[in-house]
């Protein structure tokens, strides 16, 4: 069966098991970095709200003998049972925007690779990234139920894009607060977290814990790696830009601070002074985004920099590269 033939196997077994008063809708969504996924919609009852469930990796799962059709069509309607929206979502939902400012967040993404999308959505410039915006709507036994925010929809609510940033920079490290872990407790979370998770459709992400100081009884020899995200582990790259994240981090540190954007979820925190070279460094964030990181998920290729004397931060320009680590290379 090739993937036409399961594109349509699955849609006519789910309008047998829904019946015909079942709206189905296959169709190419866009996601980040141009990457375009097949995603299936179940619309009952008018409903503006539903969720979309991705196909391409139940074909995989197929194709590689882990699931069979009878499995991914129970696996869909779990999904599609646990995770439909609250009754509440009518379309006047989304005309009041008064009651939608607390729902409000922010996220990262990679300007150069998301110009098609950028053209749809109101954004901000930072660096080679773009800050974008969406609505919370609620958390659900799958997952967080979101939905970006368009330009129409500022036309509609008569806003500007520096209404949504004062409501975002507020509401997303509220919502998402900051987690920031030392790589070695990762290593050790993933080492002890039980599963198999090679036939899993959808992902979860490890819960991490908030650490308070650097770990001083570390190795004087192991520079220490942070991992920096938010406590959903989604979009956790955005919390480079929370107020006083890196600020208090680097006063922990007593330096600057070298940030590599290991993907849209998270990033490397390193302190400048680190005896990793820079070229290793950029070799680092290449191998994870080619090897480790979907298509989708990846972030940048640029090393960022935090300077503890402005609090700015700025990519990592060349003539920098032998400052910060010329003590260390010889």
């Amino acid at each position: 069966m090739d993937y036409k033939e399961f594109l349509e196997t699955v849609t006519q077994n789910l309008r047998h098991a829904l019946g015909e008063s079942c709206r189905i809708d296959v169709c190419p969504l866009q996601k980040n970095n141009g990457v375009t996924l097949d995603g299936i919609r179940l619309y009952q009852n008018g409903q503006l709200f539903v969720p979309t469930i991705y196909l391409n990796a139940y074909f995989d799962a197929y194709k590689n003998h882990a699931m069979n059709i009878e499995e991914i069509l129970s696996d869909i309607l779990g999904l599609y049972q646990n995770a439909m929206p609250p009754s509440r979502l009518s379309p006047e939902f989304m005309s009041d925007f008064d009651s939608l400012k607390s729902r409000v967040m922010y996220r990262l993404i990679h300007t150069e690779s998301n110009q098609e999308l950028l053209k749809e959505v109101p954004s901000i410039r930072f660096l080679d990234l773009s800050v974008v915006f969406f609505l919370y709507i609620e958390e659900n036994a799958v997952g967080q139920l979101t939905t970006p925010i368009r330009k129409e929809h500022l036309r509609q609510w008569k806003i500007g894009v520096s209404d949504l940033w004062k409501l975002a920079r507020v509401n997303t490290p509220t919502a998402y607060p900051p987690v920031i872990q030392n790589m070695s407790e990762t290593l050790n979370d993933l080492h002890n977290l039980h599963a198999d998770t090679s036939n899993t459709i959808v992902s979860t992400e490890i819960n991490r814990t908030t650490i308070g100081e650097p770990d001083e009884t570390e190795c004087e020899t192991t520079p220490p790696i942070y991992i920096l995200t938010n406590s959903s582990g989604l979009y956790g790259a955005g919390c480079m830009l929370y107020p006083t994240v890196l600020e208090d981090l680097s006063d922990r540190l007593n330096q600057d601070l070298l940030i590599l954007p290991s993907s849209i979820h998270e990033v490397l925190i390193l302190p400048a002074d680190t005896p990793i070279g820079l070229r290793e460094l950029q070799m680092m964030i290449s191998t994870i985004n080619h090897t480790e990181v979907l298509p989708e998920d990846r972030l940048s290729n640029q090393i960022y920099f935090y300077r503890r004397e402005d609090g700015m931060i700025d990519i990592l320009p060349e003539e920098l590269f032998a400052t910060v680590s010329t003590s260390y290379e010889q």
